[in-house]
């Protein structure tokens, strides 16, 4: 499965300017964040890539099947105070393999502040859609709270090669749910489908932190050769396959598995209106899904579950 790569200024830079006329990554950084700066264009990006690129450039990679359930994880009741990065890391690149319903833009956005810095018109067309998002503990100048920074990106370029990006942050508060964080930072969006559509990333992405400690649903991405064995070995020898691929530039994470998921459930459930699961005429398959559970003392502490596909009355028969 091949996921959107996250094509950072420096890569692009590297794209348009000769081998031999190129400057070094800390002579680019200095002189493309004085531009960004003397433009009014807020560096965030730049400074969150140059953090991601410290930290060995990690990732998460979203199973295409995961993605729309993720959307829709109830983060209501969890205080916006227990928000954590997955892994502890600082920052991390949040990859898709392709074009899902809840993360297209409806209407042309226009980012006339990323078009500044090379004087052209930035848009991102109707039919847009989200390749990566990359989310960092990068605090937002002049915010007195610490911020976690989302960079929503589409793929889309100015005529002159600058990223066409969205920019959002939200700001754990004591008194405040994690949702309610999300809609504070979603009301800024420019539309009403961008605000749904932002919605959708912005849940997505604090919920891979809930998610990222529980091996059944996340587990590194290793070697194409070790694929396998990986599978079979022992928690030991996971971590040497998983050192293996990190040495090797891949210092990745896979959410979701295609063991995760089943087809589309039989037809012919029917339930009377009481539901208690003993009216049903025929066997079915209730799908896996995500769910937010609260444990530990007094239920303070919060985790995201993944409930595996059940079989829901095994001793019917299917309805073919």
């Amino acid at each position: 499965m091949q996921f959107f790569n996250w094509t950072t200024d420096y890569q692009l830079y590297k794209q348009q300017v000769p081998k031999r006329e190129q400057e070094d990554y800390a002579e680019f950084f200095q002189r493309r964040y004085r531009q960004q700066l003397s433009a009014g264009l807020p560096p965030a990006r730049l400074v969150a890539e140059r953090l991601w690129r410290e930290s060995e450039n990690p990732y998460y990679n979203i199973h295409p099947n995961l993605a729309t359930k993720l959307c829709r994880v109830d983060l209501s009741k969890i205080p916006s105070e227990m928000f954590r990065m997955p892994h502890g890391l600082d920052v991390v690149n949040i990859r898709f393999a392709q074009k899902h319903d809840e993360f297209v833009v409806a209407e042309p956005q226009h980012t006339d502040l990323t078009a500044l810095l090379s004087m052209t018109k930035g848009t991102a067309p109707a039919g847009s859609f989200v390749h990566g998002v990359l989310m960092s503990k990068l605090s937002i100048p002049k915010e007195q709270d610490p911020s976690i920074l989302f960079i929503v990106d589409f793929n889309q370029f100015t005529p002159l090669r600058q990223p066409i990006y969205s920019l959002f942050s939200i700001i754990p508060k004591v008194g405040m749910s994690m949702q309610d964080c999300i809609d504070v930072a979603k009301a800024k969006a420019r539309s009403a489908s961008y605000e749904k559509m932002l919605g959708n990333v912005l849940r997505l992405a604090v919920t891979i932190g809930f998610l990222s400690d529980n091996p059944t649903i996340c587990e590194p991405d290793v070697l194409t050769d070790d694929r396998d064995t990986f599978q079979k070995a022992s928690q030991e020898q996971r971590n040497v396959i998983a050192a293996r691929a990190k040495r090797r530039g891949k210092f990745g994470f896979n959410i979701g598995t295609d063991l995760m998921f089943v087809g589309e459930r039989p037809m012919g459930e029917r339930r009377t209106q009481h539901e208690t699961g003993r009216e049903l005429e025929y066997s079915h398959i209730r799908a896996g899904h995500p769910h937010a559970v609260r444990y530990g003392e007094e239920k303070k502490m919060v985790k995201i579950m993944w409930y595996v596909p059940t079989t829901v009355r095994p001793d019917l028969k299917f309805k073919q």
